[in-house]
């Protein structure tokens, strides 16, 4: 079922998305560990929804953000 409006499966990648995001701004987690705590298996898969959520890869996100450069 689609009760959200989106599929269940993007539903899910999109949480994990978040999930990422919020980990790469608040933690100094490596990447890899960051891909593994969101649910996102690896950081191939964390790069790509990483870039096309943000527009840039996870870690040039992580040094903008503590540059003072991105905010949400």
């Amino acid at each position: 079922t689609q009760r959200v409006g989106i599929p269940p499966h993007r539903h899910l990648t999109e949480a994990r998305v978040r999930r990422a995001l919020r980990l790469l701004q608040d933690t100094d987690l490596p990447l890899a560990e960051v891909a593994e705590q969101s649910g996102l298996i690896s950081t191939h898969n964390l790069t790509r929804h990483i870039r096309a959520a943000a527009g840039t890869a996870p870690g040039t996100l992580r040094e903008n953000q503590r540059a003072g450069r991105v905010r949400e």
